[in-house]
C-alpha cells in the first residue's frame, strides 16, 4: 500500500521587473487678463427760486353768526363739564420734572406754645390751603376742665401764627373741615359735645353746639360724609356706643338729628372706636367697637330698636360681623380706588386688609405699635401708617411688604407722630402732628415702587 517514491524538482522564473520606465510631464494655466477702468460723477449745478411778492387785501371769511351762536350754546356746557372733570382728575398728579427733588422736605413748622398738649387730629380744607389742628391735653385725671380749641393755619402764607382760633368747652378729640365749604369746621370734644363753626368773615361764629341730643361720653371721631347729589351729612361717634347722623344747614345756622344708631344691645354699652364710609357709597359703612369687633352696617336696612329705652329713636344698622380683632381698633379707612376694600389698624400691632364681600381679613401686616393709617391718594396699593416712631411708614397692601419710611432731615430728635393727613388738592403735601404738640407740613414724593424705591 505504501511505496517509496522520488519526485524530481521543477522551477519557473520570476515575472517581476527589476526596473520601471519613467516619463516627465507638466501643465500650465492660461494667463489672467487684467484691465483698469475709471469713472467720474456728473457735474452738479445749484439753482434758487424766489417767490414774487404780491400786495393785496385778504378777503374776510364770511360766516353765519346765528349758527355760530347756536353751536357755542350747544357745546359750551359739555366743554365746561369736561374741564371741571379734568380739574378733579389725578391723571397727572404723579408727573414731576427730572430736575425736581424727590426727598422729603419740610415746608412749614408750627411749634407748640402750650406745655402738656399733643396734636390729636388734622383736617385740610376743600381748597387744600388751610390746615385745621385739634389739640388735647395729655393727662386727664377725671372730667375735662381744660379750655379746648382748634387752630386754623393758612399754608399759602407760610403762617406759623393761627389765622383763626375756635374755642370749645373742653379738649377737642376730632376735627373735620367741610368737603365743599372751606369756612365750615366741625369738632367733637371729650365731654361729648359736637361743635360746628363758620369762619367766614372777620369773626368766626358757632353755627351749632350740639348738647341736648349729643353724646354723653367722649367723642372719638367726627367726619363729613357725602350723601346723594350735593348733600353732606355730619357723622359723630363716641365711647357711649352711639353713632349719630346730623344734617347741618350752614346758611340757616341750624342742625337736625337725622338718625341715631346703636351696635350693641347688651346692658353694657361698648364704645365706638372708629368708623368709615366708602368714597362712592352712601348707604354702607364700617364701625369698629372697643374690644376689636368690626361691624358691617347699612343705613337703608337699619331696624328700629325697641328693647332699649331712649329719648331719641334708635336704630340697629348691623348687617353682619367681620372676624374680630384681638385688640381695639384705633383707625379704619376705605380705599379711595376700591369701595369694597378697607384697612384697619389695632393695638395688637397689626394692619389688616379687608373686603366687604368676605368676613375674614385678606391680609395681615405686622407693623409695630401703629395708631393710624391712610391710603395714598395717587397709588392704589400704597398704605401709610404712623404711631410708634418719628416717621411715616409706607406699606404695599397687596403683598404686605414694608416699602420705605418718610421723614425730612432733622426729624430724628422730635416726638412720635400722632396724626397724619394727605392734602385733598395737592397730594404731594402731608400734614403731620406729633405728641409734642408740634405741626409740620411735608412735601413728599408722589410715587413709590413696590420694591420700596422712590420713582423719579
Amino acid at each position: 500500500m505504501f511505496t517509496d517514491c522520488e519526485v524530481v524538482s521543477s522551477g519557473f522564473p520570476a515575472g517581476s521587473k527589476l526596473s520601471r520606465d519613467n516619463e516627465d510631464s507638466s501643465t500650465q494655466t492660461l494667463d489672467i487678463r487684467r484691465e483698469n477702468q475709471n469713472t467720474q460723477t456728473a457735474n452738479a449745478q445749484t439753482t434758487g427760486v424766489q417767490t414774487e411778492s404780491t400786495e393785496g387785501e385778504v378777503a374776510e371769511t364770511k360766516y353765519d353768526e346765528e349758527k355760530l351762536t347756536e353751536f357755542l350754546n350747544r357745546m359750551c356746557p359739555a366743554v365746561v363739564n369736561e374741564l371741571d372733570r379734568i380739574s378733579r382728575s389725578n391723571a397727572f398728579a404723579s408727573y414731576s420734572l427730572l430736575s425736581e427733588e424727590e426727598d422729603v422736605e419740610e415746608l412749614l413748622n408750627i411749634p407748640n406754645t402750650t406745655e402738656g398738649v399733643k396734636v390729636v387730629d388734622l383736617s385740610w380744607s376743600a381748597t387744600g390751603s388751610v390746615l385745621a389742628v385739634a389739640s388735647c391735653h395729655t393727662l386727664h385725671s377725671g372730667w375735662c376742665h381744660h379750655q379746648g380749641y382748634v387752630t386754623l393755619h393758612n399754608i399759602d402764607k407760610d403762617s406759623r401764627i393761627p389765622s383763626c382760633t375756635l374755642n370749645a368747652t373742653s379738649c377737642v378729640r376730632s376735627v373735620s373741615m367741610h368737603p365743599y365749604l372751606s369756612s365750615i369746621v366741625a369738632a367733637g370734644t371729650i365731654t361729648g359735645e359736637v361743635f360746628v363753626w363758620d369762619t367766614a368773615g372777620e369773626t368766626s361764629k358757632t353755627l351749632a353746639k350740639v348738647t341736648a341730643a349729643s353724646h354723653n361720653d367722649s367723642v372719638t371721631e367726627v367726619r363729613w360724609v357725602l350723601g346723594t347729589g350735593t348733600s353732606v351729612y355730619l357723622v359723630s361717634a363716641a365711647h357711649d356706643g352711639y353713632l349719630i347722623l346730623w344734617k347741618v344747614s350752614p346758611h340757616l345756622s341750624s342742625y337736625q338729628l337725622m338718625e341715631r344708631y346703636t351696635f350693641d344691645l347688651s346692658s353694657s354699652k361698648v364704645g365706638v372706636s372708629a368708623f368709615a364710609f366708602p368714597h362712592h357709597q352712601q348707604d354702607v359703612f364700617v364701625v369698629c367697637l372697643e374690644g376689636g369687633a368690626v361691624k358691617h352696617c347699612s343705613t337703608t336696612v337699619a331696624k328700629p330698636v325697641t328693647s332699649v329705652r331712649s329719648l331719641q329713636p334708635l336704630k340697629d344698622p348691623v348687617i353682619s360681623c367681620f372676624e374680630q380683632h384681638p385688640a381695639t381698633v384705633t383707625c379704619v379707612e376705605f380705599s379711595p380706588n376700591h369701595d369694597n376694600v378697607f384697612a384697619t389698624v389695632a393695638t395688637d400691632q397689626a394692619i389688616r386688609i379687608w373686603c366687604l364681600l368676605q368676613r375674614c381679613c385678606q391680609r395681615v401686616i405686622w407693623c409695630g405699635a401703629m395708631v393710624g393709617l391712610s391710603w395714598s391718594p395717587v397709588q392704589a396699593h400704597v398704605l401709610a401708617a404712623w404711631g410708634h416712631s418719628n416717621n411715616v411708614k409706607l406699606y404695599n397692601s397687596n403683598t404686605g411688604d414694608d416699602l420705605i419710611s418718610l421723614a425730612p432731615d432733622g426729624r430724628k430728635d422730635k416726638a412720635q407722630i400722632s396724626c397724619v393727613r394727605f392734602n385733598c388738592k395737592s397730594t404731594g403735601l402731608l400734614g403731620v402732628g406729633d405728641l409734642g404738640g408740634r405741626v409740620e407740613v411735608w412735601e413728599i414724593p408722589l410715587l413709590v415702587s413696590t420694591k420700596g424705591e422712590i420713582l423719579k
